[in-house]
């Protein structure tokens, strides 16, 4: 995984330093640009956030492989992608190779996420969602202004954390767990509202839904399972799955897979010594990337921080068999 934070003083300088894209960048404005690049690259996922002082036109085509978002943090004048406005609540999607003409407004904060396809494509058809690339070509995504606002806030919360938690993503389960935070908001604004609540959610389907996703975690050994995984396995949208945990368990999807990783990095600790296992690095094998909200949610469920959980040591082998 690779964390970049770059200031350039050209703008080709900012596009060449962009892995898999193959795009030409012009200054289009007067004056001394000031390009400023973060950008974020895991297994199967690479976001970036780019920012120009200076009006900037984009050519190029979008990478091998995936499909990528385009998502506006901060558009402050006239900006086109493909030759339709892009504004504050626009979303278009780039299929793999998909050539684009992108002109950025002066002061533009954008955020591009480039997913695998193949992955994307499995948890769309699992999910039964009716979004597809070939449907959105050329034209921005229809979606809910509330839910992708929402949506844009959080994408930008997840992207902020993992910029300042490199040594987090040393783990490929952290690594998993960060890409499928940002697909799944992604996925959330894609589901077709109308085609899920048709969805027969009875109260036996609901309790099945909830039996089964205990035992898909409990399987999973060491590697974090996460919402989408769930969603994978039982065919089911995410929308549906939040139903079914909150009809049957008064809880969501998402606070009950983050309360078993909490218990999984709680028993690490239990029984191993500081110097074997650093709470950072039981943290990063259980999938959390962003330390000050692994620590709030540790200490919030079992009323205590990390650092003050009692650890094996020498005296601890009655703690150890206890665990046998």
């Amino acid at each position: 995984m690779a964390v970049q934070i770059a200031q350039f003083d050209d703008a080709q300088l900012h596009a060449n330093a962009l892995a898999g894209w193959d795009q030409s960048y012009y200054q289009i404005t007067s004056g001394r640009i000031q390009c400023l690049l973060t950008q974020v690259v895991v297994d199967r996922l690479h976001v970036f956030r780019e920012v120009f002082n200076q009006r900037v036109a984009q050519y190029g085509a979008a990478p091998v492989g995936g499909v990528s978002f385009a998502v506006p943090l901060h558009v402050p004048g006239d900006a086109t992608l493909q030759g339709r406005r892009f504004e504050q609540n626009s979303l278009h999607a780039l299929a793999s190779r998909e050539d684009f003409v992108f002109h950025v407004a002066e002061g533009m904060d954008t955020l591009i996420l480039t997913f695998d396809a193949d992955e994307l494509a499995e948890l769309v058809e699992c999910m039964q969602l009716a979004w597809s690339t070939q449907r959105c070509r050329g034209r921005p995504l229809a979606t809910d202004p509330l839910c992708y606002a929402n949506a844009v806030r959080r994408l930008g919360d997840a992207f902020g954390a993992a910029t300042q938690n490199e040594a987090m993503f040393e783990s490929l389960h952290a690594q998993k767990m960060f890409r499928h935070t940002m697909l799944g908001i992604l996925l959330d604004v894609l589901t077709d509202d109308a085609s899920d609540r048709k969805a027969d959610l009875t109260d036996a389907v609901s309790c099945d839904l909830v039996r089964k996703s205990r035992e898909i975690v409990l399987a999973g050994g060491t590697e974090p399972v996460t919402v989408l995984d769930l969603c994978r396995m039982l065919r089911v949208s995410r929308r549906t799955l939040q139903n079914s945990f909150q009809r049957v368990a008064n809880t969501t999807p998402l606070g009950y897979l983050r309360a078993i990783r909490l218990s999984e990095v709680r028993r690490a600790l239990m029984t191993s010594t500081r110097a074997a296992l650093s709470i950072g690095d039981a943290a990063a094998r259980f999938g959390f990337f962003h330390l000050s909200h692994f620590t709030a949610d540790y200490k919030s469920l079992f009323g205590e921080l990390p650092s003050d959980t009692k650890r094996f040591e020498t005296s601890g082998a009655s703690l150890r068999s206890t665990f046998h």
